[in-house]
């Protein structure tokens, strides 16, 4: 499978991730600051992380990816791979701030995509089904282009 057929399999999948990501990120550095004064740095940073997991969870049941499994399953799984992602994003961080010198913001940056990306990939390949939440883009295209673009594709249903 090319990695062109395979984004416009899954690409309106990540894109509703990507969104799905941004809530649970605000979500969880909103918390994060509500709890800070009240439970200190490691009790705010916990539970603000169960907080937009949690979170992330029900956002990807209903809008970024078909189940498959009962959903404390599901939950378990979401959680146990998102601490897996954490710290493959700590560790890129760590390994490119203080090993290899980038900038703070730089190492950051690249963390945080790292996790984005394991989380995807695990979300759509081994907790949900692979079979993606909607159209291929080429069909989401298409279809507006043979709708005049008053309308969008949705969810696959079945």
């Amino acid at each position: 499978m090319s990695i062109s057929s395979v984004a416009d399999k899954y690409g309106l999948g990540f894109l509703a991730y990507g969104a799905v990501s941004g809530v649970s990120a605000l979500s969880e550095w909103g918390s994060f600051f509500l709890l800070l004064p009240v439970l200190g740095l490691i009790g705010a940073a916990a539970l603000s992380f169960l907080v937009a997991t949690t979170i992330n969870f029900l956002l990807c049941r209903r809008l970024a990816f078909r189940s498959v499994r009962p959903a404390h399953s599901e939950f378990m799984l979401v959680m146990t791979m998102s601490a897996i992602a954490f710290a493959a994003n700590f560790l890129c961080f760590f390994g490119l701030y203080w090993s290899l010198t980038a900038s703070m913001p730089v190492a950051k940056v690249a963390g945080t995509f790292a996790g984005f990306g394991f989380n995807y990939l695990v979300r759509q390949f081994f907790i949900f089904s692979r079979i993606p939440f909607y159209e291929p883009l080429s069909v989401f295209f298409h279809f507006r282009q043979a709708k005049g673009g008053a309308s969008a594709s949705g969810p696959i249903r079945g």
